[in-house]
């Protein structure tokens, strides 16, 4: 044991520290502001104009001194970042998955850092250890070989791996002119985002049977999309094992963890999920027989950990089964998981700027058209692009024609195991279009703005409104309640002899063009009174944009209406979908934040049945953030 002792004194240290204060204490360190990254501590806020609004830069900039050495030849730019180097002198890379139009990238990227292993953890349902059938699997193809750009990859043979839930696959990389290269990818199919394995030796045996053996190349992590917690978990789990087995001059791993959160944004971990890193750990380090102590301390060790994991689970038991997946949500979020969310919000969805014209062709011409003098004015802001995928055709026109173009999109999905779905056309502004709810987010003072960012198009003060096409008919006026909505039923005749058709506007005014509203609950009010139409019917929701206002809504009514119809409540992976539908949909962190305060509100009696401090803790997070954003653009005026 003294040997041991001498030759891995850094293991000792740790575990003498571990061992010596309360585990749960121990635990709750990694929430601690001094073990975050200091570039992200001391960064000035940066703020742009987009669309009208002003929007926070994002922080992902600040780590452009860690990106691959590659990431200046990829045509996709993907954020990938060296993250620690470990005694083999293999780094580890995290990076963002590959999306539709960056495979070529991706690929490039693995041949060109020598990548030899890719842990890929991407839960999946449908195929858990087998992946032959999965959409989401950018390895997965029915050829043989398959071009991507450049590289040429071929499919060599599957890999047995005695590992619960993870298939191994190998691939060869051939580039013309250049040496061919062998790749590794591991898939992890049963891991879902903001649980834990069910068992420590899920990482264990990720280490012993994969990542220690593998040859002495790069190792990539990722997810599919941005690097949240399940990505972090078991690269701390490596690297702190690396570290304290090895000659590094810590025995904390809560500086390691901070050395890997300089390299990278994000890596914020809840103190259970910590906690479970440190059981893998110590599991480890007892396997390997690098740590030996025949004392009470292991005995009592294990009975912290399972009492401090029970404290965390027994919530379960209070959980309404109709919404397990967001109640497990609940459990576990706290300011480091919003502080992941923030990591990596503002670049979430967006596309190069030397490649979104490509997906945005019929936007561009419209802007290009006006500034030649061709065609009027069909788009409010021209630094908001309307993607071509999910657009919207007018005037029973060809998609080529000019005159079918609108700043608008469709949003469609399924909310239930029947298949019930909900439709939506997200927009800056819409005069016709068949719809059967039209949500207006614009205050009437706005009408009168110089900017003019909305321009009504329905009867107020008159009975009737027309236009060269249409003429619309007040039949039903229902005065602002106490939540700020104004109800309008219409009547739309068409001067061209197109069927006529009933509409009903719901015109919200407690919504300013900045920020959030003051009073969540009214747009939950809101969210009722739409949901109480039939969900088969359109609903047009606009503000001036279409984008901020706009996709707030549209991810509160997204996120409640799918409460448990995915396997894990997720709302990044709800919020990229929204933006591959409405480019930049949710502008700024606090209306995401405020989004998910609205599902909070819709069940908060669930909430309170489970844990009545819940709700209070979230609600808590959220306002201290719209405050520092409204501080924030107040000092940005002055």
């Amino acid at each position: 044991m003294v040997n041991r002792k001498n030759k891995y004194p850094n293991v000792y240290l740790f575990w003498d520290t571990l061992t010596s204060q309360s585990f749960e204490k121990f635990c709750k360190t990694i929430k601690d502001k001094k073990y975050l990254s200091d570039k992200v501590l001391k960064r000035k806020v940066v703020k742009k104009m987009e669309g009208g609004e002003e929007v926070d830069v994002g922080i992902s900039d600040l780590f452009n001194g860690t990106l691959v050495k590659c990431y200046k030849n990829l045509p996709w730019k993907i954020k990938a970042h060296y993250v620690y180097t470990d005694t083999k002198k293999r780094k580890y890379i995290l990076s963002d998955g590959p999306i539709i139009g960056s495979h070529a990238s991706f690929w490039q990227m693995i041949y060109e850092e020598d990548i030899g292993t890719i842990i890929a953890i991407i839960y999946d349902k449908k195929t858990l250890d087998v992946d032959d059938n999965s959409d989401n699997l950018y390895w997965n193809w029915k050829s043989h070989v398959r071009e991507f750009g450049d590289i040429v990859v071929t499919r060599i043979h599957t890999i047995k791996v005695n590992v619960l839930s993870v298939v191994g696959r190998k691939f060869m990389l051939e580039k013309k002119g250049d040496v061919s290269k062998d790749v590794e990818i591991y898939h992890v199919s049963n891991w879902k985002e903001d649980e834990i394995p069910q068992s420590d030796h899920q990482l264990v045996n990720i280490y012993q049977k994969i990542l220690n053996i593998a040859p002495k190349k790069n190792i990539l992590i990722h997810s599919l999309q941005g690097t949240g917690a399940r990505v972090y978990m078991l690269t701390y789990f490596a690297c702190i094992f690396d570290a304290l087995k090895g000659d590094d001059d810590t025995c904390c791993p809560f500086k390691i963890i901070k050395r890997i959160r300089e390299q990278r944004y994000g890596g914020n971990l809840v103190p259970y999920e910590f906690a479970f890193i440190i059981k893998a750990i110590v599991t480890t380090l007892f396997q390997y027989k690098i740590l030996i102590d025949f004392s009470q301390r292991r005995g009592n060790f294990y009975l912290c950990y399972d009492k401090f994991i029970y404290s965390h689970l027994k919530h379960r038991d209070n959980m309404d089964d109709d919404i397990r997946k967001f109640l497990l949500f609940v459990s576990i979020v706290d300011i480091g998981k919003t502080y992941e969310y923030k990591s990596v919000f503002y670049e979430l969805g967006r596309i190069e700027s030397d490649v979104l014209p490509n997906y945005c062709k019929r936007f561009q011409n419209a802007i290009n058209n006006h500034k030649d003098g061709k065609d009027k004015i069909r788009c409010r802001f021209n630094d908001i692009p309307c993607l071509d995928a999910h657009g919207i055709i007018i005037n029973g026109k060809p998609e080529t024609d000019k005159d079918s173009f609108i700043h608008a999109n469709t949003f469609e999905y399924t909310f239930n195991n029947n298949n019930k779905k909900r439709k939506m056309i997200l927009c800056q502004m819409i005069r016709s279009y068949n719809v059967k709810i039209v949500v207006i987010l614009n205050n009437l003072e706005e009408a009168n703005d110089p900017e003019k960012k909305w321009v009504p198009y329905f009867p107020q003060k008159h009975y009737s409104y027309d236009t060269p096409n249409f003429c619309v008919t007040k039949l039903r006026y229902k005065e602002m309640d106490f939540d700020s909505i104004i109800e309008t039923e219409c009547h739309l005749k068409s001067k061209k002899g197109h069927p006529e058709m009933k509409f009903v506007i719901l015109h919200y005014q407690g919504w300013t063009d900045r920020g959030v509203p003051y009073d969540h609950k009214s747009i939950h009010n809101l969210y009722k009174r739409i949901a109480s139409f039939r969900s088969e019917e359109y609903v047009a929701i606009h503000c001036s944009a279409g984008v901020a206002r706009t996709g707030t809504l549209a991810l509160i009514m997204y996120l409640i209406d799918t409460i448990n119809y995915f396997p894990t409540f997720d709302p990044i992976e709800r919020l990229k979908c929204l933006r591959e539908h409405r480019y930049l949909a949710v502008q700024e962190y606090g209306q995401f934040m405020f989004a998910l305060l609205v599902v909070f509100e819709h069940y908060k009696k669930e909430i309170d049945d489970m844990d009545p401090e819940a709700y209070e803790k979230f609600l808590e997070i959220a306002e201290n953030t719209f405050k520092k954003e409204r501080e924030s653009k107040k000092k940005q005026k002055k």
